[in-house]
């Protein structure tokens, strides 16, 4: 069996910081905000992050693009 999907409660500063982790992890990941729009605008946000990771050397653009897949708000 074992760990396939990871929730994130809070689409922050911190929540997008550990979604982003988990999509890098391979985790199917998925983020909740209690406020309208929240959970869209901290997905948006961490795929902006992948995309600076990127250009700075940290992952390559396919496994940006892969953990940017990995995340959906809910």
């Amino acid at each position: 069996m074992g760990v396939r999907a990871l929730g994130v409660l809070g689409a922050g500063t911190m929540g997008a910081g550990i979604a982003q982790i988990g999509a890098l992890g391979g985790y199917e990941t998925r983020v909740y905000d209690a406020l309208p729009g929240a959970a869209e605008k901290g997905v948006e946000r961490l795929r902006a992050a992948l995309e600076r990771g990127t250009a700075r050397g940290r992952w390559s653009e396919a496994e940006a693009e892969a953990a940017g897949g990995r995340v959906r708000p809910v």
